[in-house]
């Protein structure tokens, strides 16, 4: 399903310098750890994280870009990509270390379920690291606050005290 805003990027530095320094932050936390990749898209930054993670699973809703990434990505012995949305994950209870959701959560409509489910299959102690856009950036200037999302393939956006009250 194209959402307008995957991004297309043949390496992980063609990617946006957004999502370029959110993997490079994510890199201190997840050195010889289990990893979910929520939203794993084009799978670049997989590739980028793969170095220093013992093993990472990258999830996406599309099933087309999911069996391109087996393809692309088939030499890499610690990378595994599944057909899956973050609402729905089939995976045991604790199985990771760090789940990782990069710009993905205002695109999953059932969101306090999508956190439930990640709560489930963080181990005990494990780290999730969640970015989204802040809705407050994304009224133009001299605008009033709206009630729909800005963009047309999020379900919705969140002022700070909305995301954190999650």
């Amino acid at each position: 399903m194209d959402t307008g805003e995957r991004p297309n990027a043949g390496s992980f530095e063609e990617l946006s310098s957004l999502m370029i320094e959110t993997y490079r932050h994510c890199k201190n936390y997840i050195v010889d750890k289990e990893v979910l990749d929520v939203g794993c898209g084009e799978g670049a930054q997989d590739l980028f994280m793969a170095d220093v993670a013992k093993h990472i699973h990258g999830i996406d809703y599309d099933e087309g870009l999911i069996l391109e990434n087996k393809n692309k990505f088939s030499q890499a012995k610690n990378i595994t990509f599944y057909h899956m949305s973050g609402d729905q994950m089939t995976f045991d209870d604790s199985s990771f270390d760090v789940v990782i959701s990069s710009q993905s959560i205002e695109h999953i409509d059932d969101d306090k379920r999508f956190v439930r489910e990640v709560h489930r299959v963080l181990k005990p102690g494990g780290i999730f690291i969640c970015t989204t856009p802040n809705k407050l950036s994304l009224i133009p200037e001299g605008e009033e606050e709206y009630d729909a999302p800005y963009y047309p393939y999020h379900f919705r956006e969140y002022r700070p005290e909305q995301f954190f009250g999650l």
